[in-house]
């Protein structure tokens, strides 16, 4: 006892050693706190250090009381610099140890929800990270069966009940996903660009959505498929009754209005927008905590045409012929024809006709020799249209009046005098160049 004495009380190097092996301990049991193991290991190191530095404080104390100052200079310099080397570390080590645990393949468990009485099947959640609000969800059968859906990567992704006119259901969530659920079956549809696509059994969770491929989901094998099967919703969605909503942990509770998220947002006309014009541009946003910005032409039959305006700075113009030019900031420009309900895009020095039937704007296409001009976007079933009807712009921008401006605080501001001309081509910006 009194060489274990001696060595932590009267060397430098003792106390400073016992608590270095403790932290390290300690530091290690954070790693892998997410299990007992680690939790155990902690605990312990942590005991073990809260009495290493008692002993590296009485140990420097026993310093100066010899007047061994060198001694008490090293343990005092050693003690606070490591101490904040320790906060540090514990402070990495404690983010790292998220990483390590899902590398190892952690996973919370799942937690059995209470039975809601309202409809016939509960979604299950779990934790899927160590210390962020991210769940894994699925769909949980009378019959035990189970389907993964996509996980609530933020703790708020409540899920909106709906009862739909066959028999089925649909959850929605705030983020912006969407499933059908068919008790009788025991299917589960994801939906995507107005279409269903069928989950297979053995459904983990959905990794990507929105790409034109489909839907990409990960099997329970950690296989992962793309899905490329798909059914328009139609009049799925017609008709539906909203009767609740599931929350973390899979409780069922009653839903707002302001939880409807299949209700269709309205559309506002643009403040200041004059009412001569045989037209109006029309803005919304999509619910959600992501929803997106869209715009809209409506013209005095009742007939909207959905616009591209990313910019959200623009100039209207008035051309010679009686039709409009509207000019985003980037150069991008589309021209309105008010009597016949149409609107053509500039690519590449041509008017291309936007297709009848677009819903969703994707894009626009040429040749590097400019024989070919192509506008392309999504009906309302998701399929994919294309416009390639073109003519030349020629001398259509010539002589053009400024009507006004579209601010960037979605409000329109006549124009007073004249002003510059807008140049350019209208090809820039942020459509693509496809080359053949």
């Amino acid at each position: 006892m009194k060489k274990v004495a001696r060595f932590l009380f009267d060397t430098w190097y003792g106390a400073v050693a016992a608590c270095a092996v403790s932290a390290a301990g300690v530091l290690a049991g954070t790693l892998f706190g997410v299990w007992t193991a680690g939790q155990i290991v902690q605990l312990f190191f942590g005991v073990l250090l809260l009495l290493s530095g008692l002993t590296l404080v009485a140990a420097f104390v026993r310093s100066l009381w010899k007047r061994a100052w060198g001694r008490a200079a090293a343990q005092l310099g050693i003690g606070v610099v490591g101490a904040v080397g320790f906060v540090m570390a514990l402070i990495a080590t404690f983010f790292a140890s998220a990483g390590v645990a899902l590398a190892l393949g952690w996973r919370g468990k799942w937690i059995e929800p209470e039975k809601n009485g309202v409809v016939p099947f509960e979604v299950e959640y779990r934790v899927a990270h160590p210390f962020l609000a991210e769940f894994d969800r699925r769909v949980a059968f009378a019959s035990g069966k189970r389907v993964g859906i996509a996980m609530d990567t933020g703790g708020l992704a409540d899920l909106t009940v709906y009862a739909l006119g066959d028999g089925s259901y649909a959850l929605m969530d705030r983020a912006g996903n969407l499933f059908r659920v068919d008790v009788a079956n025991e299917t589960v549809d994801a939906g995507e660009g107005r279409k269903w696509f069928r989950l297979p059994d053995g459904t983990l969770d959905i990794i990507m959505r929105g790409f034109s491929r489909g839907v990409e989901v990960r099997l329970e094998g950690g296989e992962e498929k793309w899905l490329e099967e798909r059914v328009p919703f139609g009049e799925t969605l017609d008709g539906r009754r909203m009767l609740g909503k599931f929350v973390p942990y899979g409780r069922f509770e009653a839903a707002t209005d302001d939880d409807d998220w299949l209700a269709e947002v309205p559309w506002e006309t643009l403040p200041g927008w004059p009412e001569e014009l045989p037209f109006a541009l029309e803005w919304r946003k999509e619910r959600g905590l992501w929803g997106k910005e869209e715009w809209q032409l409506a013209f005095a039959s009742g007939k909207t045409v959905p616009m591209r305006l990313h910019r959200m700075t623009a100039t209207l113009h008035e051309m010679t012929d009686g039709n409009f030019a509207l000019q985003e900031e980037d150069e991008h420009t589309c021209r309105i024809r008010p009597g016949d309900e149409r609107l053509d895009q500039m690519v590449f020095g041509a008017w291309v006709e936007w297709p009848e039937g677009l819903r969703e704007y994707k894009g626009a296409s040429w040749s590097r020799d400019g024989s070919r001009r192509c506008v392309e976007g999504l009906d309302e079933n998701g399929n994919v249209v294309k416009g390639t009807n073109s003519v030349p712009v020629g001398a259509t921008m010539e002589g053009m009046r400024l009507v006004g401006r579209v601010s960037g605080d979605r409000k329109f501001e006549r124009a007073g005098e004249p002003k510059e001309e807008p140049t350019g081509d209208g090809a820039g910006g942020e459509m693509g160049v496809e080359g053949e």
